[in-house]
């Protein structure tokens, strides 16, 4: 339930052609690595949909995100990347326990 319309808030994201300029993020006072708005964008939406599902068993999955069976695959694709990105700036962690496994998002 907490991640129903994450998909349609993706699509509506990377609809738009992403910004050139780039921005840092700040975490616990320390500066972390920069990305573009368009990642900005794409971080704000999982950190809201992921925190709203931190009470559930288990964690919030980009399956749960982005149903597959409705979900664009280039849409898919652009939000797995950013979602890389945001990892390795330390926004969230992604867990994959092996090959064709949920990917599980939890923030960092």
């Amino acid at each position: 339930a907490s991640a129903r319309g994450a998909d349609a808030e993706l699509s509506s994201v990377l609809a738009v052609a992403g910004s050139p300029q780039t921005r840092k993020r700040k975490r616990g006072g320390e500066a972390s690595a920069a990305y573009d708005e368009q990642t900005a964008a794409v971080c704000e939406v999982l950190r809201r949909h992921v925190a709203a599902g931190a009470h559930e068993a288990r964690p919030i999955t980009l399956g749960d995100l982005l149903p597959p069976d409705r979900t664009d695959k280039a849409i898919a694709a652009r939000t797995f990347h950013a979602l890389l990105a945001l990892a390795t700036a330390g926004e969230f962690q992604v867990r994959q326990h092996g090959p064709f496994m949920p990917i599980s998002i939890l923030l960092a």
